[in-house]
């Protein structure tokens, strides 16, 4: 459903990159890069988000830095629409093992769907398999290995949880 009501691909990939985890942080040309898109797409869609004041900016040097804005008044109805698109609240349990590294979130062909993919420190017996749970987007489990690899032939990929996210939580 939130495909047909967003129908710019690189805004509903921005919305999920900020709105999955408000903490997360990106600028421009990383952007373009992990949704293997445009400078200049990217741009247009930031300027709309932040004029509408859904994302906020912050100067880190010669960069700009893009997160979601927490105070928006919509901000809980949007993060809610986002994580009941992706199925994020079964994925919370994972993100609790200390061997799960990253988790990204993929698009899993030129349909219309999406998977998430598990970068983790476990032994290579779990890695390289899917599970696909009754309701949800597929999970693929790979190494940090795997996971180059295959980055290379995906359409889009973009981080939406680190290990690293755990340890500023419990400081």
């Amino acid at each position: 459903m939130l495909r047909q009501l967003i129908t710019s691909k690189t805004r509903l990939r921005l919305l999920l990159k900020f709105f999955v985890r408000s903490e997360n942080e990106a600028y421009l040309r990383q952007l373009a890069k992990e949704f293997n898109d445009s400078a200049n797409a990217v741009r247009v869609e930031l300027l709309r988000l932040t004029s509408e004041e859904l994302l906020l900016t912050r100067d880190a040097g010669n960069t700009i830095m893009y997160r979601a804005n927490k105070d928006h008044e919509y901000f809980e109805d949007i993060q809610r629409l986002v994580w009941r698109f992706t199925k994020w609240e079964e994925m919370k349990e994972i993100c609790e093992s200390p061997a799960v590294k990253q988790i990204y979130l993929g698009e899993f062909n030129e349909e219309k769907s999406f998977e998430y993919i598990v970068v983790h420190d476990m032994d290579q017996a779990g890695a390289g398999h899917m599970i696909f749970p009754k309701q949800g987007a597929p999970i693929s489990m790979m190494s940090q290995e795997q996971f180059e690899e295959q980055k290379k032939s995906r359409t889009s990929c973009f981080k939406i949880w680190d290990y690293s996210y755990l340890s500023q939580l419990t400081k």
